[in-house]
């Protein structure tokens, strides 16, 4: 049920629109290399994966490339850990969103590097207020881990 929920409901705005004869192209604002549509911006767009490639580079975590709802659905791990990586994601995906409405609307557009920083340090400053209520083994230290990494 939850896949075929995400299936009908993954074209965005801007893909509906050309769809209904109502905006003119429906090329990604960002690379201009692709259809906008919510799997091309968020993983295939090349500046949300170099983003995607930092960000995975800083957690010992390998985010999906594709189908994030059937990823969480089996992520494994603690529950803490789980909550950790939804925000990664969710970060990622908002500050990917914002940032395409930035180039639309502003002309202007952050470096990848720029963008992910961001997201480290929102990510870090949210994990230094966790309570370890959930807390599996090792986790305390998981958590110090990626908020003492660069």
């Amino acid at each position: 049920m939850l896949s075929w929920f995400y299936h009908h409901n993954s074209l965005n705005t801007k893909e509906k629109l050309h769809r209904l004869g109502i905006s003119e192209n429906d090329t990604c604002i960002i690379c201009e290399n692709g259809i906008e549509n919510n799997e091309h911006l968020f993983f295939q767009c090349e500046y949300s994966s170099a983003i995607l490639d930092i960000i995975s580079s800083w957690a010992p975590v390998h985010l999906p490339s594709r189908d994030l709802l059937t990823w969480r659905l089996n992520m494994q791990g603690s529950s803490l850990r789980q909550d950790v990586i939804n925000a990664i994601i969710n970060a990622t995906m908002y500050h990917v969103w914002r940032q395409r409405n930035v180039s639309k609307f502003d002309l202007k557009l952050l470096t990848p590097k720029a963008v992910a920083h961001e997201i480290v340090e929102e990510i870090k400053s949210r994990m230094r207020g966790m309570k370890f209520i959930k807390a599996g083994d090792g986790d305390p230290r998981w958590l110090e881990s990626l908020i003492d990494r660069k």
